[in-house]
């Protein structure tokens, strides 16, 4: 942080039929590989050695199945890595100005005017069991329904971020659970 109007942040940056087509795939493939654990849930939970295993998955299980759980199997290593690719966060600066909040980066430049804002959201995040994950997390919502989702990198800014965005005269609003907002200003 240069000066008290940047702040380092993560941006989250998607390509939307990208990550939607791949959880897609995901699905199918986990649909896939739990259909095969179904149909070998007898042999696999009776006490039978390994051979009788072996033999029902061979006699029982159709030569589609064994195919296709094959290919999900391996398609789910190599999409999972993938997937989580896509939706990493890429970093930038958040800089207040005069008239504006500007958000640049690698392969980002977001200009939203003050006038245009309509909502900010603050968040603390938790974990699933309500204990604070230290990521805290702001949604700027414009005029058009736009959303920009942004993380900042280091937390212990959050308090000086916050004080920033009430100097802006615009809506400041918490939210209870982790926000689930890409950015989706193109």
């Amino acid at each position: 942080m240069k000066t008290s109007t940047e702040f380092k942040i993560l941006i989250r940056r998607r390509i939307p039929y990208l990550n939607s087509f791949l959880l897609v795939v995901i699905i199918i493939f986990l649909i896939c590989i739990c259909i095969l654990n179904l149909v070998m849930y007898p042999a696999i939970h009776s006490k039978s050695s390994l051979e009788m295993v072996f033999s029902y998955y061979n006699l029982v299980v159709p030569e589609t199945l064994k195919v296709l759980s094959s290919y999900s199997f391996l398609g789910f290593i190599f999409v999972v890595p993938l997937y989580y690719k896509v939706r990493r966060h890429k970093p930038g600066i958040l800089t207040f100005e005069e008239e504006r909040i500007l958000i640049k980066g690698q392969k980002i430049y977001i200009d939203t005017p003050k006038s245009r804002i309509e909502k900010i959201y603050c968040n603390d995040l938790k974990n699933i069991f309500g204990k604070p994950k230290r990521i805290f997390q702001s949604v700027i919502k414009n005029k058009e329904g736009l959303h920009t989702s942004f993380r900042l990198k280091d937390y212990e800014t959050g308090g000086e971020f916050i004080d920033k965005l009430e100097t802006l005269n615009v809506v400041l609003a918490g939210y209870e659970n982790e926000m689930v907002i890409d950015h989706d200003e193109e």
